[in-house]
């Protein structure tokens, strides 16, 4: 290529130093909106609202995992402390105390693992170590550390013997076992401490160095009690298939099996989403963004929860009206803009033409025309507005609890939703106009009356923790039907012990027995055909819908019925909604977290000013102040399906130095 080898200068990015990001680490805040104009308190505000915010739930999901792995790490605590100090010696072969944590046991029909994903199962095990009392040694070997047998060697030696009796035979090899065995025997006293040798990706882990180390110990077992803890993705067939059958009667394994990582899930939607009162909540786009990237790709408790706090921060960085959640924030610290933001919002426009298609009287006129003219009576209707919008939310959780229990009292699996797909579909529409909620009442009328009872009696304990204009209401007309339902029950009873004296209710009650009897006989020895058994179905209905337990039935299954359709509206029914639901309008979660690198490249090589910002990339035409890159890129664009590479380097050259070309003859440019 001669002089053409190196033809431009590289492009370099200067990095700022050391001084330059101390300044920076120290001064972290959100920038000012609208071009600086926002006040610098404000911004200060959305930074510390997030950060409490975030830090408020970030416990709660840390609890929630901690609970949810609480009985495994129990059990592997208790193998690893009651476990014989000394290894099992069978058939004259001593053995070696091993864990076997499995994250992937257990496969649906597509194939898919439901188990836990590694990044899952990193914070599994930093839980779990936090847990080891102080006697307990442990060694954790990574993958990258397997290269050999003398560098695994090396590092369990290390991690396992404290630095300062480490430093006692620093002339002897590191690697060398009799180190690890002098120090054990010279334990003496006191309790000797328990040594495990932790490998969390065995499937990653070089097989020879791992058969190596097991050896190893295999061989002193007896005398040296290590034990080892091996973390399987996948299933113990993987162990048994890595190792030679040898190496296998050396460990006397037990496995532990990781709960599968929907229970947690829906738990953390269950405490983080719904279960919170004043905290930010996740619109309809951004929830179903993280929950099908959970589904769909990774199936990984820590990528939704990172998704959550990046969706927390980019609703405080970036709305501006998120500083109306502060109880302490007056009128005199807002902007203009604040309110003509408010204005603007999709859900105001949408109150206000309500409200003016409905009838008004002049207060109501006058009230519209306040909010459309008037700040200071703009801020008060926010104020009240933000206080409906954390009361609905509360009454939404316990009705949204309530319909989880409700959907739980049929056998039957298929009727039970998980609470991510129910929530999933409550923030779209009302749960209970759905398809799914008009089923679980068709089934809720052949409940006993001891089930119907639990439940109503569920739904007034619950609802008596709420405050609010609808609740005594609610209160009541539940009440009513669960004294009904009482009174019928005692009359039953009654009914039962003694004889009814009454010859007209006897002889009525006498009649829907006969009826209710027929029916079930007709049904059951009648001839089998489809439009025989349609009938006798027919009949045993009709007689069925007489009794006063039906009817008792239908009225509290209306009751019900009312409450959910009242109480689990969709969000996006009430104004100003976008304060506290993180909408994603501009589509973040999908950009950040599913981007699309080629299509970034190929702008970037045909746009480069707009990514490099320099002066000698503003010409739109191809010059020599391009990028190599970039100016070959344009040239490839130019070709058609076939590219000659002489041609396309000849018109590169052209390009870099024209001069230089038109100065050679013919011959030289061939």
């Amino acid at each position: 290529m001669g002089e053409f080898g190196n033809l431009t200068e590289t492009y370099r990015i200067k990095l700022p130093s050391s001084q330059c990001k101390k300044v920076a680490s120290n001064k972290q805040q959100f920038p000012k909106l609208w071009d600086t104009v926002e006040h610098i308190k404000l911004a200060e505000f959305r930074m510390e609202e997030f950060n409490r915010t975030w830090s408020n739930q970030e416990k709660i999901i840390e609890q929630v995992i901690e609970d949810h792995h609480g009985d495994v790490i129990v059990s592997i605590l208790d193998f690893i402390e009651n476990s014989q100090n000394k290894n099992e010696r069978i058939a004259e072969v001593s053995q070696i105390q091993t864990a076997v944590v499995i994250g992937g046991s257990i496969w649906d029909l597509n194939l898919r693992s439901l188990g836990y994903n590694s990044s899952d199962q990193d914070s599994f095990y930093t839980q779990l170590k936090a847990n080891f009392q102080s006697h307990v040694r442990f060694a954790q070997l990574q993958a990258p550390d397997s290269v050999n047998a003398k560098d695994c060697l090396k590092k369990v030696i290390q991690q396992l013997i404290p630095e300062e009796d480490m430093a006692m035979n620093s002339k002897r090899p590191q690697y060398d076992i009799d180190i690890l065995q002098d120090w054990y025997d010279n334990k003496l006293a006191g309790p000797r401490p328990i040594l495990l040798c932790m490998i969390p990706d065995f499937e990653s882990f070089n097989f020879q160095s791992l058969q190596k180390l097991i050896q190893i110990f295999g061989e002193r077992a007896e005398r040296l009690p290590l034990k080892f803890l091996f973390g399987l993705s996948t299933t113990i067939e993987s162990l048994h298939q890595s190792l030679a059958k040898k190496l296998i009667s050396y460990l006397n394994t037990k496995c532990f099996f990781l709960h599968q990582s929907e229970s947690c899930l829906n738990k953390i939607v269950e405490k983080v989403l719904i279960d919170g009162d004043r905290f930010l909540k996740l619109g309809f786009g951004p929830y179903t963004s993280l929950l099908d990237r959970y589904n769909l790709r990774d199936l990984s408790i820590t990528s939704f929860v990172k998704g959550l706090q990046f969706s927390y921060m980019s609703h405080y960085f970036g709305n501006s009206l998120s500083v109306f959640t502060f109880p302490t924030i007056s009128k005199a610290q807002l902007h203009e803009n604040h309110f003509t933001l408010i204005r603007s919002l999709p859900s105001f426009q949408q109150y206000i033409e309500t409200q003016t298609k409905s009838e008004m009287s002049d207060e109501g006129k006058s009230t519209i025309k306040d909010l459309l003219t008037k700040n200071n009576f703009l801020f008060d209707w926010i104020n009240r507005q933000i206080a409906t919008l954390y009361s609905y939310n509360r009454r939404y959780c316990v009705a949204f609890q309530l319909m989880d229990c409700f959907q739980r009292l049929f056998t039957l699996p298929k009727f039970h939703k998980p609470i991510r797909a129910l929530y999933a579909i409550g923030l779209k529409e009302n749960i209970a106009l759905g398809e799914h909620f008009r089923t679980c009442t068709i089934l809720f009328k052949n409940l006993s009356v001891n089930e119907v009872e639990a439940f109503i009696q569920k739904c007034i304990d619950s609802i008596k923790t709420l405050h609010g204009p609808f609740i005594q209401d609610d209160l009541n007309t539940f009440e009513s039907v669960l004294d009904e339902i009482t009174m019928f029950e005692k009359s039953r009873v009654l009914e039962d012990a003694i004889e009814i004296t009454s010859p007209t209710n006897s002889e009525v009650q006498v009649d829907l027995e006969r009826q209710l009897k027929r029916a079930k006989l007709d049904i059951s020895h009648q001839r089998k055909s489809h439009v025989s058994s349609r009938i006798g179905l027919r009949l045993y209905e009709n007689a069925q819908q007489q009794s006063p337990w039906f009817k008792l039935l239908l009225k509290a299954t209306d009751v019900i019925t009312n409450f959910f359709k009242s109480a689990l509206v969709p969000y996006t029914t009430l104004p100003l909604h976008e304060i506290i639901y993180f909408t994603d309008s501009q589509r973040l979660i999908p950009k950040t977290f599913h981007p699309e690198p080629r299509g970034i490249i190929q702008t970037a090589l045909n746009h480069s000013n707009t990514y490099l910002g320099c002066e000698c990339c503003e010409s739109n035409s191809l010059c020599s102040k391009f990028e190599d890159i970039c100016i070959l890129y344009r040239l490839y664009l130019e070709c058609g399906r076939l590219i000659n590479l002489s041609d396309w380097y000849e018109a590169f050259k052209c390009v870099l130095s024209p001069n230089t070309s038109k100065n050679m003859n013919e011959p030289e440019l061939q």
